[in-house]
């Protein structure tokens, strides 16, 4: 007894250890080849659609990169780290004349008379053939004088009269440094729109920066829909970092059928979606949305943002809901809920999904070609210390840029799926083991009770 189970604790403690698996190109479904020039240590390329959606790991750990003798290679990946972002910056609140009259159009010549208080400067605009300034009837235009600003305006903020009633329209811009040659400058749509409790103000005017002084703001039917208020120069700053262009993916919303005006997009990937843009496919049409995140069908969903959507068309001109910014949201799935939709949503509505790519950075070990091979359901995020030998080698040292090659399969889309567990005959073993020495123990025992029962039965 002791001998058997000596011997098979002997034979299970000679089985060797299992080890991790050292990366193979087969292991990955698709792969894209590298082409390296010159004799640069280290390489970037920015991360194609085609990896995104192959992968299996929201943190893109199931990828590697391959030198031509098969060898895995050093890799990190770069988020980018920052944006371009664009602030308007208040440059003046400029002063601005309505253009009054009974004369049926606006183009003659005007006549400027300047008197100063101690308040500053007052401009009383008087048509060429009148003598007096006109202070009744219409308006139909309102002069602006940007003369005082010493940097270009690149873009105007008109303000309306709180009272003034809704309205869709759109106005013309010229320019002139005499008050007698015009010369278009612009066209552009403004609004002013209530609906469902949601405010549609649109009162921003880019501008091709104007050189000339004075500037003009009139309606095609030379009456403006409603007061103007206020007029405000604006200037662009930016603040620009080399960061990657944002990539965008286009796609229809697909109806739920038990879910009515909800829509969703399956981006068939994991990408870092930072803006979201929304159009619906027909004219002059408005809704109430919601923007949601859904990371499973039976997941809770993350809601991004609720607002108004509107295509509208003004003068064969589309005016259309802005692109929504969000965080970097990792997501295959979004979900597009309309709450409410007076003018009736007939079609699918097009979501438009942007990202910034993810930078590779890989170290050139061993020759090349170099191959990037990605999706696997069974690999688990490498550990390179990439990052740390660009920082002792020197900020100089920077990464010589290719570009991927085509998508090609390596052990194809079955890799994308889980491989069944190994068969756990350690555990089968040992099993066997603890059975075969109950009953070797049962048996015994049974044998030392037959052999007792002979010796206690009396002699003839």
């Amino acid at each position: 007894m002791k001998t058997f189970l000596a011997g098979l604790s002997c034979l299970l403690l000679a089985c060797p250890p299992v080890h991790a698996i050292e990366p193979a190109t087969e292991m990955f479904a698709y792969g894209t080849k590298l082409e390296v020039s010159g004799q640069q240590p280290f390489y970037e390329l920015e991360l194609p659609l085609e990896v995104y959606q192959a992968v299996t790991r929201r943190d893109l750990g199931d990828l590697r990169v391959f030198n031509a003798a098969s060898q895995v290679v050093p890799h990190a990946l770069r988020r980018p780290e920052s944006t371009t972002i664009r602030k308007d910056v208040v440059t003046a609140q400029l002063p601005f004349f309505p253009l009054r009259g009974d004369i049926e159009t606006i183009d003659g010549d005007l006549s400027i008379h300047v008197e100063r208080n101690p308040q500053g400067t007052v401009i009383d605009v008087r048509a060429a053939e009148s003598k007096e300034s006109t202070t009744t009837g219409p308006v139909r235009a309102y002069l602006v004088d940007a003369g005082s600003l010493k940097r270009p305006i690149d873009a105007l903020e008109l303000a309306w009269a709180a009272q003034g009633a809704d309205f869709l329209g759109e106005l013309t811009i010229e320019t002139s440094n005499d008050l007698h040659a015009w010369r278009l400058l612009t066209t552009a749509a403004v609004a002013n729109l209530s609906y469902q409790g949601f405010q549609l103000n649109r009162s921003s005017i880019e501008l091709p920066r104007p050189n000339a002084r004075y500037l003009r703001i009139s309606w095609p039917d030379n009456r403006p829909p409603a007061e103007v208020t206020q007029v405000i120069a604006l200037a662009h700053q930016n603040q620009t970092t080399s960061s990657p262009q944002r990539r965008w993916l286009k796609l229809k919303g697909s109806p739920i059928a038990d879910q009515p005006q909800t829509y969703l997009a399956d981006l068939e990937g994991f990408l870092p979606v930072d803006t979201v843009q929304i159009q619906l496919a027909q004219n002059n049409s408005m809704a109430v949305a919601r923007l949601a995140s859904v990371d499973s069908p039976t997941a809770v969903q993350r809601e991004h943002w609720r607002g108004l959507l509107y295509n509208l068309q003004v003068d064969g001109k589309s005016v259309a809901n802005p692109a929504i910014t969000l965080s970097p949201t990792v997501s295959r799935t979004w979900k597009l809920t309309i709450d409410g939709s007076e003018t009736g949503l007939h079609s699918a509505p097009q979501l438009e999904f942007g990202w910034q790519p993810a930078r590779l950075v890989f170290l050139a070990q061993g020759d090349g070609p170099f191959l990037l091979a990605y999706g696997s359901r069974n690999i688990e995020p490498a550990s390179f210390s990439v990052d740390s030998l660009l920082k002792k080698t020197g900020s100089n040292l920077q990464p010589a840029h290719i570009e991927p090659g085509p998508q090609f399969p390596l052990g194809g889309k079955s890799k994308l799926l889980p491989t069944p567990p190994p068969f756990p005959w350690k555990t089968w073993l040992l099993w066997s083991v603890l059975v075969a020495g109950v009953v070797l123990i049962g048996w015994m025992s049974f044998r030392l009770y037959q052999q007792l029962h002979t010796q206690e039965k009396p002699q003839d």
